[in-house]
């Protein structure tokens, strides 16, 4: 299940940046908060064990617990540590999704703003999750937001493409293989979900009432991963 909430989370983790100075803060759960998670999301993994599907309802706080969780596990990778501290979050409003990060786009960029440029400054992006017949995972983008510029998704594009481009970010590069140039929506394969044993379908997908849900089953001929295994490794 973070892998799903992975995906929506598809920026590069690397260039989001806490803000100097910011109206909004990201959501700093508990370890009490972290467990309760830890612990739905194995409850979600049993049911896949058990039933060969699950469903799950995250709520605001829910995702940017999981959010949060993310970028934890992101800055623990990192030996040295960031130069600011990643921050995001995420909204729901009515059957929308909002993601608010913080981004710094290098001065060389074109076709953003020039006050844009250098410093941190704050990206939204307005999704519409869906899954299709076929259970690829579409995220529609209906809106980008950089500083209080909209932006084109194809500018967005632009700039990932000049990123990837300058800094050789193969990751980025994959990014934008995903989005469609012509409808600027994303789509995640569910191939691309998982793989093998752990393969994963999203049979359904809604949001509603200020609420996310899910509906995950095992493909045919997917085993569950051997997690006992894996802990003893």
């Amino acid at each position: 299940m973070p892998l799903v909430l992975g995906v929506l989370f598809w920026t590069n983790m690397d260039r989001i940046v806490a803000p100097p100075d910011s109206d909004w803060t990201m959501v700093e759960p508990s370890e009490e908060e972290f467990q309760e998670m830890e612990e739905r999301v194995e409850g979600a993994e049993r049911g896949l064990e058990e039933d060969g599907r699950t469903t799950l309802t995250l709520d605001e706080r829910d995702l940017n617990v999981l959010v949060a969780r993310a970028i934890r596990e992101q800055r623990a990778r990192q030996e040295d540590g960031p130069d600011l501290e990643p921050q995001a979050r995420i909204r729901i409003i009515e059957n929308q999704l909002l993601m608010d990060a913080m981004i710094r786009i290098p001065e060389s960029a074109s076709g953003v703003p020039r006050p844009l440029r250098g410093a941190p400054v704050g990206m939204q992006l307005g999704l519409r999750p869906r899954v299709d017949d076929t259970g690829d995972l579409i995220l529609g983008i209906d809106d980008v937001r950089i500083g209080r510029f909209p932006i084109p998704v194809a500018s967005l594009m632009g700039l990932m493409r000049e990123m990837a481009e300058q800094e050789g970010h193969q990751d980025m590069e994959r990014q934008l293989e995903l989005i469609d140039p012509e409808t600027g929506e994303i789509r995640i394969p569910a191939g691309d979900l998982a793989e093998g044993d752990q393969a994963i379908r999203i049979d359904a997908l809604e949001v509603s009432n200020g609420r996310l849900h899910l509906e995950v089953s095992r493909p045919e001929g997917a085993t569950p991963p051997d997690t006992e295994g894996a802990e003893g490794a």
